[in-house]
């Protein structure tokens, strides 16, 4: 739930940014900005210290024992250590967000509002995404399906 809050407020932000400047301008949406910052900084003062929770029964090492167990399951298990470096890639390759600005003036010719709607766009797919994934709870076991005898060839 938290991260489709997360990506739900990636699409509205860029996007209500990008709709901002179109009608206002680039101050009005700094303005909006400073405000927001400034509820920001309000809300967090208002907040009373909360203590840390400590659990002082654990010492460090056995946090790093852990940690260093949670890295070794994944390197034994293939399935988590390919999903790791798929994401590790994507992050890495697949996102071009520093280029959105340049493609949405020079290929796309949408200025300020599809600037916002590009940065949008990534986040409203993980949107789609995370409230669609529901499906998944009910998997049993993941493995390939096995070739049905009435497939027709492929030479037919």
């Amino acid at each position: 739930m938290n991260y489709g809050l997360y990506q739900l407020t990636m699409v509205v932000g860029p996007g209500l940014g990008g709709l901002l400047i179109s009608v206002g301008g680039v101050e009005l949406a700094y303005g909006v900005d400073a405000v927001s910052c400034a509820a920001m900084v309000i809300g967090v003062l208002a907040i009373s210290p909360q203590p840390p929770l400590r659990d002082d029964d654990e010492p460090v090492v056995a946090i790093r024992r852990s940690i260093a167990d949670g890295l070794r399951f994944v390197g034994r298990n293939r399935a988590l250590l390919g999903s790791f470096a798929i994401d590790l890639n994507a992050m890495a390759f697949g996102m071009p967000r520093a280029l959105f600005p340049v493609l949405a003036v020079s290929v796309y010719s949408a200025g300020a509002s599809g600037t916002g709607l590009l940065f949008a766009a990534v986040s409203a797919g993980a949107t789609v995404a995370a409230l669609t994934t529901g499906w998944l709870e009910h998997v049993r076991r993941l493995a390939p399906a096995p070739p049905t005898a009435s497939a027709p060839s492929a030479g037919m």
